[in-house]
């Protein structure tokens, strides 16, 4: 195999061990584009060969048909008149310069010669010169990828040794091959990256962006290959939008700050209100056991300063992270609430005939331990409770002042024994709340705990059909039998014109 590749001249080694090194040569495919293309290339050389060595050898024909002619040339010489000599000294002296001319003239021929051959040689050299650089061109025009259309750079002629053509050109190439190699690794590198922006673009969080921000447009629509000549401008334009948005986190982590301290001061508020609700909870002393014990009873671990502002930067984060349903009002404050503290203790006391002192978990008024009565006198002795606590919380100077008038609508149904009575009536007296009762069924027992009743029936005038509400004497007499017992009654009602409003005024 040696011998049969040595038969090949230099330049066809050397383009063949370039030709294997590329990296096209270790498939199959490669390997078969490339030896198509050498036939191609090697046809045309062949042509060029052959057409050269036609124009030489027609050359060659034409110099020996020359030098034949004059050879064999037999033409008639005739000199003129004025070089004929005359006797023979002046034939000797013609024949003298004769062989003078033709010692110089073939001195010329022999120089001549001489300088031909060198420019034979030249020749050769320049060809031979001329085939090797342009087998490299056509070696870097390969591995270039240069287009049809594109134009040459204009460079000086070459003054270098065949030799060190081949050995700039192969270096050349190496470091051509090397430098397609980096651009592939670029290209794959670009894309993979253009990849991992359009993978962050398609996450949920940012498709409210598709419709609104036109750089988001820009990188999820635009072709790979665009962006990639994009590149400078879309950094800056990136740098220019992270600042943007530096800006904004820092603006917003001032208003979390701002959110989270007002939110920790309506913490604080409410948990001195729960304190204060127990504390304002206390049972008058008319209640037997019940004297002095407050009907609520709340527990809770009152978190520290520093831990109290960390829980709820934690949940206000998350609040605003929310995409939908964000609380507002008192389920935010309950929410704050219950992640600043965790759990809470509540406890109140069961009504029981006996004034007993039983506390229960407030969970326990749905349960079937506590009666419809008793549910109602708890949850009439936590609205009067709270009433209270609200004319507190709202700064009233006048501590003695009432909250008002409280309407309980038919209670009698549910709560008609007498101690739930007992416990309503002393609460809202304790906490200057006038009870009103009003209902329809004829509970005597009940009714008899009060010593303002008014009896009210509905009549209607015949003609004129009106509706009227007047007072029913019959049953004022059943109600309130005239026995001669501590109390009164109430037939008729006036309106008087109050100068203080804020006195506590009972009837």
């Amino acid at each position: 195999m040696r011998e049969a590749i040595g038969q090949y001249p230099e330049s066809v080694r050397s383009r063949a061990a370039l030709l294997i090194a590329r990296p096209e040569a270790g498939d199959f495919a490669g390997r078969r584009a490339a030896a198509e293309r050498c036939d191609v290339e090697a046809g045309a050389a062949r042509a060029a060969a052959q057409e050269t060595y036609s124009i030489r050898e027609q050359a060659q024909r034409d110099h020996q048909a020359i030098e034949e002619e004059i050879r064999t040339s037999r033409r008639p010489f005739k000199l003129p008149d004025d070089r004929v000599p005359h006797d023979r000294h002046a034939a000797a002296r013609r024949a003298a310069e004769t062989r003078l001319n033709a010692d110089a003239i073939q001195t010329q021929a022999t120089t001549a010669e001489r300088e031909r051959s060198v420019a034979e040689e030249h020749a050769n050299q320049a060809n031979a010169m001329g085939d090797a650089l342009a087998s490299l061109v056509t070696q870097l025009e390969m591995n270039l990828h240069r287009p049809a259309d594109s134009l040459l750079p204009i460079v000086p002629a070459y003054e270098g040794t065949i030799d060190h053509a081949r050995e700039v050109g192969l270096d050349t190439t190496r470091r051509l091959t090397e430098a397609v190699g980096h651009e592939n690794d670029s290209e794959k590198a670009w894309r993979a990256q253009d990849a991992s922006v359009r993978a962050v673009l398609s996450r949920e969080e940012f498709a409210d962006l598709a419709g609104s921000d036109r750089l988001y447009r820009r990188l999820a629509q635009t072709p790979p290959e665009t962006l990639a000549g994009e590149a400078a401008d879309l950094v800056a334009e990136l740098r220019a939008s992270i600042g943007i948005l530096r800006t904004e986190l820092a603006t917003m982590s001032e208003d979390v700050k701002l959110v989270t301290t007002s939110l920790a001061k309506s913490i604080n508020k409410a948990l001195s209100y729960l304190k204060l609700a127990e504390a304002r909870s206390k049972m008058p002393g008319t209640l037997r056991d019940w004297a002095g014990a407050p009907f609520l009873t709340i527990r809770f671990d009152r978190p520290p300063g520093d831990q109290l502002e960390a829980r709820l930067v934690t949940f206000v984060t998350e609040v605003i992270n929310r995409p939908a349903n964000r609380p507002t009002g008192s389920a935010l404050l309950l929410q704050a609430l219950e992640r600043a503290v965790g759990q809470f203790s509540i406890q109140i006391l069961k009504p029981n005939e006996g004034f007993a002192l039983i506390r229960v978990p407030v969970a326990e008024l749905s349960s079937q331990t506590f009666s419809n009565g008793q549910r109602s006198t708890v949850a009439t002795a936590l609205m009067l409770m709270l009433s209270e606590l609200r004319r507190q919380s709202r700064g009233s100077s006048n501590t003695g002042a009432s909250v008002g008038t409280l309407l309980l609508d038919n209670p009698f149904g549910n709560a008609n024994a007498g101690f739930l009575i007992e416990v309503q009536r002393t609460v809202a007296a304790a906490a200057g709340i006038q009870l009103v009762y009003s209902t329809g069924i004829a509970d005597f027992g009940a009714l008899r705990h009060f010593p303002n009743a008014i009896a009210l029936s509905n009549d209607a005038a015949r003609r004129t059909m009106r509706r009227y509400v007047r007072a029913n004497p019959a049953l004022l007499e059943l109600l309130v039998p005239n026995d001669g017992s501590a109390g009164g009654r109430i037939s008729a009602t006036r309106v008087a014109t109050v100068a203080n409003h804020d006195a506590d005024v009972r009837r």
